[in-house]
């Protein structure tokens, strides 16, 4: 994530380098790694910060304006919250479904 904020993209390219290249790495790992709600949350936590230290996110903003989409006037960042629970509930009906 650093490597892609160190680039000399505009905000809207870092976003989705971000979205495609750094949050399907822990979206991969969801169900491989016994991942807490809590950590997954201290990870949002800590790209917001990263943002915020690029100048690309202001600390006093609003936490939800930067997950909308970018057509709802939003950043379109992907929550990794609500990727973590996209997936874990992806998997558990992926299992039902199978009898094996």
């Amino acid at each position: 994530m650093r490597l892609i904020l160190k680039t000399e993209l505009n905000a809207a390219n870092r976003i989705q380098a971000i979205n495609s290249l750094a949050i399907p790495v822990v979206t991969y790992s969801c169900n491989i790694i016994n991942w807490q709600i809590e950590e997954i949350c201290r990870m949002d936590a800590k790209t917001r910060k990263f943002l915020t230290i690029n100048r690309m996110y202001h600390p006093k903003a609003d936490k939800d304006r930067i997950y909308i989409s970018r057509i709802q006037g939003g950043r379109g960042l992907t929550q990794l919250e609500l990727s973590y629970k996209t997936t874990t509930i992806g998997l558990k009906k992926c299992l039902m479904k199978n009898e094996d």
